[in-house]
């Protein structure tokens, strides 16, 4: 008896030892997980951020040695002042001899020219970077200078502001991928062991950059003495099922499927918009929504991956409203102020016979006082239905004032059928079609076959996934007033970039 209580007692206190260190031990694992979580997201962000600081400088070096004006003349002065304006990471511009700054966008004529120390750093882009440079002008001490040609630009100050006081323990620096180059650094980095540290290492696919981060990850810290101790007394009260319940919480949490719908329940699919340009011209004549969804964990997850996957747990009305929604929320000012401009949602022929999210559509618009000819309707080709129902509905629509588009034609069931008997505004030719233009093939055949009977019936024609040059020469050959999509024009844009976009076509 006395033997057995001795083994009981043994094993109680052998679970709790163990209770206690699985839990302290996994308390430590979380804590470095979620590091490591945070770290990348924040070294995306960064690598964002310090990629659109790039596009910034390259560009709008790129325009400043494109203007034909006199250097430093007030003409030329008033061209830089100008660029300088347009980019929001540039506090100034101007002109640079070898070494030697001779006039400025903010400061005008420099004289005597003022010589920039050091010979910089060569970029892989041929530009000199001169970082933590002596000043020019006199409100400023040190200055980040990058010169390409006969121009150069100063980095505004506060380009990465929200970066320059890290939280503790975390640190990064944006290097060139060589590592020769630093072009930033935030944070005091303190070394870590693996067990006790996160770390990240990207680079950029469209420049030079790369960042490089680091975090504090250790959870056994004095400043956290009440949650060891309350953890400890956790686990030996729960032992190893405390740890089974957490690792089954994050193993569910961390799927994909769960995330999809914390993110459609919460509003975390975003919108992009690709342009439907004219051909000839390249002017916008409107956009195509399209459904985008970046996870932290998964990234970028494709629309073809997640829209099915909604589908199956009967969350396709949900996402299509927010879609919606989301569209008309981010875009009504944009329509208003361009009546000829019109945005065009995915409608399959399920959700066209069944009228619900037509129904949300047509309300949303009121609700944002968008005119119904501003809304294009395009039908997915690709499902066998009843012709003569859709032919019904679609009637119903042009006559209500949408435009209605045929979409992805020829990757259906019945394209030609489709066209003898839906009454359509506009077709939306596959891009297997349209990639066949200017080549030999039997496809390039039926391209020109399509845009024949497309042109009997008055009906427009779009060219999806046009991507050269060669393409789109071949396309305008056959149909001169072609309207076309693809990347060759733009990809699909966030809001921000569309209204740029719009901006840009406004003010040309």
């Amino acid at each position: 008896m006395e033997i057995h209580k001795k083994f009981t007692l043994l094993c109680i206190a052998g679970s709790v030892v163990l209770g206690v260190g699985l839990t302290l031990g996994a308390s430590q694992v979380i804590w470095l997980a979620s590091a490591n979580i945070r770290i990348e997201t924040y070294s995306a962000f960064l690598l964002n951020h310090a990629e659109m600081v790039a596009e910034n400088l390259t560009t709008a070096l790129d325009e400043l040695n494109k203007l034909t004006s006199e250097s430093c003349s007030p003409l030329d002065l008033d061209s830089m002042k100008l660029i300088s304006y347009n980019y929001r990471f540039i506090k100034d511009s101007g002109r640079v001899i070898g070494n030697n700054v001779i006039c400025s966008a903010m400061w005008g004529k420099i004289s005597p020219a003022f010589h920039i120390e050091g010979e910089g750093q060569l970029t892989k882009n041929n530009a000199r970077l001169w970082r933590s440079a002596s000043s020019y002008f006199p409100s400023a001490t040190k200055i980040d200078i990058s010169a390409k040609g006969h121009s150069f630009v100063v980095t505004s100050p506060t380009a990465f502001a929200p970066y320059e006081h890290p939280s503790e323990g975390l640190s990064s620096s944006v290097t060139s991928r060589d590592g020769s180059i630093t072009r930033r650094s935030f944070g005091e980095f303190t070394k870590s062991s693996i067990f006790t540290g996160a770390s990240s290492d990207i680079c950029s696919d469209k420049y030079d950059i790369c960042i490089k981060a680091n975090i504090v990850a250790n959870f056994f810290s004095m400043k956290r003495f009440g949650l060891i101790s309350f953890i400890s007394v956790l686990g030996a009260l729960l032992g190893l099922m405390v740890f089974y319940t957490v690792h089954q919480f994050r193993k569910v949490t961390g799927s994909l499927t769960y995330k999809l719908k914390v993110a459609i329940n919460n509003g975390l699919i975003s919108t992009a918009y690709q342009p439907i340009v004219h051909g000839a011209t390249g002017g916008v004549v409107g956009f195509e929504v399209l459904a985008r969804w970046h996870d932290k964990k998964f990234g970028a997850v494709s629309p073809d991956v997640f829209i099915r996957k909604a589908e199956k747990l009967g969350l396709e009305k949900k996402l299509h409203e927010l879609i919606v929604s989301k569209a008309f929320e981010e875009y009504s000012k944009g329509l208003s102020s361009n009546p000829g401009i019109y945005l065009a949602f995915n409608v399959s022929t399920k959700d066209l016979v069944d009228g619900a999210l037509l129904n949300h559509i047509s309300n949303t618009a009121s609700l944002h006082n968008v005119a119904l000819e501003q809304i294009a309707i395009e039908i997915l080709e690709g499902s066998t239905c009843e012709i003569s129902q859709m032919g019904r509905k679609i009637d119903d629509l042009r006559i209500a004032g949408y435009k209605v588009l045929l979409d992805d034609f020829g990757s259906g069931y019945s394209s030609l059928a489709y066209l003898a008997k839906l009454n359509v505004d506009v077709i939306k030719i596959d891009k297997t079609f349209t990639q066949a233009a200017g080549t030999d093939s039997p496809a390039a055949v039926v391209l020109k076959k399509v845009y024949e009977i497309a042109h009997t019936l008055n009906a427009k024609v779009v060219f999806e996934g046009v991507e050269t040059e060669h393409q789109k020469k071949a396309i305008l050959e056959i149909c001169p007033d072609a309207l076309m999509q693809g990347w060759l024009f733009s990809k699909a844009l966030p809001i921000a970039e569309l209204t740029a976009t719009i901006k840009s076509q406004a003010d040309s």
